[in-house]
């Protein structure tokens, strides 16, 4: 009563001209661990209990990678600090470098 069910979809990432140039390098670095040494990316998928169902989940996990390694991140904004913050921050230094001098100085008795 065994069913072979298991979804097994491959593709040479080197010969993969439909994805686009920049994508395809951040892919193969995010996605090493699923590439051969002959080149061959390999997705597979045994979900479900019918072969169609894995088929469309193997496309769905390559949408996926795809997706990430197609993702830029943008730039941070530049931090705005309070002045209430700065002021705040350096009474606390200035606190913490009289304790320490504290500890140094020498008295007479």
């Amino acid at each position: 009563n065994k069913v072979a069910t298991k979804a097994e979809m491959r593709f040479n990432v080197s010969e993969a001209t439909w994805i686009p140039e920049e994508i395809l390098e951040q892919f193969q670095v995010l996605n090493k661990h699923r590439i051969t040494k002959a080149g061959d990316f390999i997705i597979t998928s045994q979900k479900t209990r019918y072969q169609e169902r894995n088929i469309e989940d193997c496309y769905t996990k390559l949408r996926q990678y795809l997706e990430q390694a197609s993702f830029i991140p943008g730039e941070k904004p530049p931090e705005v600090i309070s002045e209430h913050s700065k002021n705040k921050r350096i009474e606390k230094k200035k606190y913490r470098g009289d304790i320490k001098k504290g500890r140094s100085q020498k008295v007479d008795f």
